[in-house]
């Protein structure tokens, strides 16, 4: 199921992937893989943010945390809290979520999360950006420029090291330092 689902995604097939998501989580019930069925909500909360369904996304969304908090999986628990924060940038000033995404960092950075704490990095230098929060922006940036690249470099880590870039290059722009 997984792969197609995957598949449709892919294609832009969302109402298909919807119902193939809609019995993973039927199946993951049944057989009682919290896991498996947290994770299907997540799917599906893409899926239907992707077609602009606010509702349904927030709703899978609250169910796949309630689901992981079960499981007690505290890098799946960050990152469902992190995806509801950026849902509520939808329809609340991003002033408001600062904060809450800032104590997710921190919590991320208590769990030694690495992903979650490189995503939240990542998204905060955009958000700080975007609120003219240029100070806690260079915090974020500065943190970026640190992250540790292999040798050769992998995609990822281009990607990182550009938005770090970008973000050094906004902050030199913003404060006139060019």
């Amino acid at each position: 199921y997984h792969n197609v689902m995957l598949k449709l995604e892919r294609r832009f097939n969302l109402p298909l992937a919807i119902s193939i998501a809609d019995e993973m989580v039927k199946i993951a019930a049944i057989n009682g893989d919290l896991n498996k069925e947290a994770s299907s909500h997540k799917n599906l909360s893409r899926y239907y943010g992707a077609m602009g369904h606010d509702l349904q996304t927030i709703s899978h969304l609250d169910k796949a945390l309630k689901l992981y908090e079960r499981t007690g999986n505290q890098s799946s628990i960050i990152n469902t809290k992190i995806a509801i924060q950026e849902q509520r940038l939808n329809y609340q000033p991003i002033e408001e979520i600062l904060p809450d995404l800032e104590s997710l960092l921190e919590q991320a950075i208590e769990n030694k999360d690495s992903a979650n704490i490189t995503l939240l990095y990542l998204r905060l230098i955009t958000y700080t950006q975007q609120a003219g929060q240029y100070d806690k922006m260079e915090e974020h940036v500065s943190y970026m420029e640190k992250y540790p690249l292999s040798d050769p470099i992998k995609p990822k880590q281009y990607g990182m090291a550009i938005h770090a870039a970008l973000g050094r290059a906004d902050l030199f722009m913003f404060r006139k330092n060019y």
